[in-house]
């Protein structure tokens, strides 16, 4: 009996829903009523519903022609205004499949494979170099409209899972580079999201000639920045060199190169100076003039944001400094505000709700403080509302007072909000 791993299932998509698709495309599994479960573990990546099946099959060929039917089901969901398109994933069950993806070293990701290669042909494809436990195909996306003049043939990307880190090591040394047809096959080790994020020095740099080397790309990396290699490249990195996804026709022969920077500073400083950068390049005899795009990873940016995120939750969230001053009058000014509260202590920031004025309900319309020390927030918040009380301008809404309280995140404030709605609720 051979078993296949059925995943990204929709969300709300029942039983009967899933039954009725694979019996329209004559999927023949075996072991009676499908039981969807679902995976927390792979809803990280924002790609996948994390929902699963897994269906049994009486030989392996049937096993195969299933997952080629499967792996180009597309369900639309969604509401009417808000459909969104689904691709259901397969895959060879695997037991114990986890250690393997906790090892991403013996995993590699083929790009600029021809688009009509499907799993099987994948796997055959690689065989050679070792046991492949896996292959996964993502087929090209349709081209939105008219194709452009000279635009290349769209290509796929695939993912080969081998069991060792030898095999993937000798299918990357001698694949990488060759050509399947017209298509030259670049190959990467995968990464983990948190991989990714963590790979937080590369650059991505297009619109670069086609022929040119990974010892070409670097020069003119450390030419435009007037550096040496050493200043700016990661010690021991490898410039990935493939086809430029760019779909300008100026630009339909060029290449595309991403490469680690010895820093995210240097990296940043890169990005600044080469993108938009115009320059003349030679190919195949004739002169074009292209603008050169560089920017962060997306898992540069993602790495970013996530600091980002981290320094204001210890900034505001943590730091025991950060209040809030609720009942304010929509007259009453930053000004206002930071005039009355800095007798308690030095104030670094008042702030208020990024939506117009206007827009929000005055009883709900507030600021925020960040105090310099702990003690002078304490302070605001204990004096604050009786001083308000007493001062010849106002601050609060007619007829009422304000309220100061220690600032609380927003997802804290839903949750404090759950808890005291049960809470009543087993009171009453």
């Amino acid at each position: 009996m051979s078993r296949v791993f059925v995943s990204n299932i929709p969300e709300n998509f029942t039983t009967n829903e899933l039954q009725l698709l694979f019996s329209q495309a004559n999927i023949p599994y075996s072991g009676g009523e499908l039981k969807i479960m679902k995976s927390k573990r792979h809803t990280q990546d924002g790609q996948s519903t994390g929902r699963f099946v897994v269906l049994n099959f009486d030989t392996d060929v049937i096993a195969n022609t299933a997952m080629e039917a499967i792996n180009l089901m597309v369900v639309t969901v969604g509401p009417k205004d808000e459909k969104k398109e689904i691709h259901i994933r397969a895959t060879p069950f695997i037991p114990n499949f986890r250690q393997y993806l906790e090892n991403p070293k013996s995993n590699l990701v083929i790009y600029n494979i021809p688009a009509e290669l499907n799993q099987s042909d994948l796997k055959e494809l690689f065989a050679e170099f070792g046991k492949v436990l896996s292959t996964l195909v993502k087929k090209p996306s349709a081209p939105k409209g008219a194709a452009l003049p000279n635009a290349k043939a769209p290509t796929g990307i695939g993912y080969v899972l081998f069991e060792h880190q030898e095999e993937a090591d000798k299918a990357m040394e001698q694949a990488n580079g060759k050509f399947l047809g017209p298509n030259q096959l670049f190959i990467q080790k995968y990464k983990t999201l948190k991989q990714r994020m963590e790979d937080n020095s590369d650059v991505l740099v297009k619109s670069l000639p086609k022929e040119w080397t990974e010892e070409e790309v670097k020069q003119f990396v450390t030419s435009s920045m007037g550096k040496t290699m050493e200043e700016i490249f990661a010690p021991n990195t490898i410039v990935t060199i493939r086809p430029d996804t760019r779909p300008e026709t100026v630009n339909s022969n060029g290449m595309q190169a991403i490469f680690t920077c010895v820093s995210k500073l240097v990296a940043e400083e890169v990005v600044q100076k080469i993108d938009g950068m115009n320059k003349k390049f030679e190919t195949e005899g004739v002169v074009q003039e292209v603008t050169i795009c560089a920017k962060l990873t997306r898992g540069m940016i993602a790495c970013m944001r996530g600091e980002q995120s981290a320094a204001n939750k210890k900034k505001y969230a943590d730091s025991g400094r950060n209040i809030q001053v609720f009942s304010i009058s929509k007259e009453t000014t930053q000004e206002d505000i930071r005039e009355f509260f800095s007798k308690y202590g030095e104030i670094e920031e008042v702030s208020a709700p990024t939506r117009k004025a206007e827009e929000i309900n005055e009883a709900i319309f507030h600021y925020n403080i960040l105090f310099k020390t702990v003690e002078s927030a304490d302070k605001a918040i204990e004096q604050g509302p009786k001083d308000e009380k007493n001062a010849v301008k106002r601050l609060a809404i007619t007829g009422s007072d304000i309220r100061v309280n220690k600032f609380v995140e927003h997802h804290d404030v839903k949750s404090n909000q759950k808890h005291n709605r049960a809470k009543r609720d087993n009171i009453e």
